[in-house]
């Protein structure tokens, strides 16, 4: 099974998308009932808010992303 989030998403700040992803994703593990595969993130520039890519802000949103891998490993 393939399922998308059409739209973007603010995986950078604290106050973003980050529990909405890892809940989307739980519900579609639940209901394919197996374990994600792989997660694709694209771009970085649809999914960093109002961060700044070439700043610091960049090791906050990677540390999200680890969230987000440490949830479906």
């Amino acid at each position: 099974p393939l399922a998308m989030i059409p739209q973007a998403v603010d995986l950078f700040s604290s106050s973003g998308d980050l529990k909405k992803v890892i809940d989307t994703f739980a519900g579609i593990e639940a209901s394919a009932e197996m374990s994600l595969a792989l997660v694709i993130i694209d771009t970085v520039s649809k999914t960093l808010g109002n961060g700044d890519e070439n700043s610091g802000d960049l090791a906050q949103y990677v540390r999200n992303c680890e969230v987000i891998a440490q949830q479906f490993h």
